[in-house]
């Protein structure tokens, strides 16, 4: 062996996967507010996020975290630790039903009459994924693995999770598609202008 591939085998091999590039959340990054619930005045710094991570029919695997915050890039970042904690699939259901203050409930009729339309959030079951904006006291000292939800959590429950499944998404079409230039973007502009001539 040359002492040349002796060297090659002592150093780490540049990895082609991107390093980590993540900029430190500001202290004073601004709240993430679920756009759903447009200007209902709610103190979401005294919130907490929790989601559901898994789901058996009998146990429902949450992780509660501090309220997200948005990055410079509007992107949801979650400062603090998070930490888990097993619900009662059937508890959770009851606490949920008809608990669950959606966003928007109002909507116009073909009459053009205000009308409340009937949230499906508020009667379908749980699912992975679901996000809920929830006052929540962590237990003292040790807890079971599946506490009575009056323990740890307090209503009104807001169900932020379509919005949450919103920027989920839009966190991962920015990471898998590429910036445009100002040069492409007015390229785009340009080609849309001469059809329209």
């Amino acid at each position: 062996m040359s002492p040349q591939a002796q060297d090659e085998g002592a150093r780490p091999k540049r990895s082609w996967l991107p390093q980590d590039r993540v900029e430190p959340l500001p202290d004073d990054a601004p709240l993430w507010m679920p756009p759903g619930f447009g200007r209902k005045r709610i103190k979401w710094s005294t919130l907490s996020y929790v989601v559901v991570d898994e789901l058996s029919p009998e146990v429902a695997a949450l992780v509660v975290t501090e309220w997200p915050r948005l990055d410079r890039k509007g992107r949801l970042r979650f400062p603090g630790s998070t930490w888990r904690v097993g619900a009662s699939v059937e508890e959770l259901d009851a606490a949920l039903l008809g608990r669950r203050l959606p966003g928007v409930t109002l909507g116009l009729s073909p009459g053009r009459t205000v009308v409340s339309e009937v949230d499906p959030a508020q009667t379908r079951a749980i699912r992975i994924g679901d996000a809920f904006a929830v006052v929540v006291k962590r237990p003292p000292g040790r807890i079971t693995a599946v506490p009575a939800l009056s323990r740890w959590l307090q209503p009104p429950i807001y169900d932020v999770s379509a919005d949450a499944r919103d920027a989920a998404k839009a966190a991962l079409y920015a990471a898998v598609a590429p910036t445009m230039s100002e040069a492409d973007v007015g390229e785009i502009a340009a080609e849309a202008m001469d059809l329209k001539l």
